[in-house]
């Protein structure tokens, strides 16, 4: 029975996969509408790859310069970048200074001959039932 119910889905899905299908595409590259906003397209294109190319030079000036030789949006849009860049730089530094509180272990001198015989002595002591604090005992955290 399974044998049989095998073979049939099997065939469905050959069947279904080697089905003719809707041709959904042209083969032409460009519609005969694209063609004509082509120029369009590459004319915008081009300004934006400008625009681009003046904001990445715009953005690494120095504050002073950019003073100087920004103007009205441009200055507005400088200025609105670099305190959004500083407000970001300072949470994430924020951040890294708690994981790094996280992370730092504080690091623990070895013990002595003496303490270690000290703890093996408190051991001793706490088989038998008899709960003592030697003197001189540090406890380590």
């Amino acid at each position: 029975m399974r044998v049989i119910i095998a073979s049939v889905l099997l065939s469905l899905g050959l069947a279904g996969a080697f089905a003719p299908t809707p041709r959904c595409f042209s083969r032409s590259s460009v519609s005969p509408r694209m063609a004509a906003d082509k120029d369009v397209i590459d004319a915008k294109i081009a300004e934006l790859a400008a625009a681009a190319d003046k904001w990445r030079a715009t953005k690494k000036m120095d504050p002073e310069q950019a003073e100087k030789e920004l103007k009205g949006d441009e200055l507005t849009a400088y200025k609105a970048y670099h305190a959004q860049l500083k407000e970001d730089l300072e949470a994430i530094t924020g951040v890294a200074e708690l994981f790094a509180k996280q992370i730092d272990f504080k690091v623990l001198k070895p013990k002595g001959k003496n303490q270690r015989k000290r703890d093996a002595y408190v051991r001793k002591m706490a088989r038998q039932g008899i709960k003592v604090e030697p003197k001189g005992y540090v406890a380590q955290e």
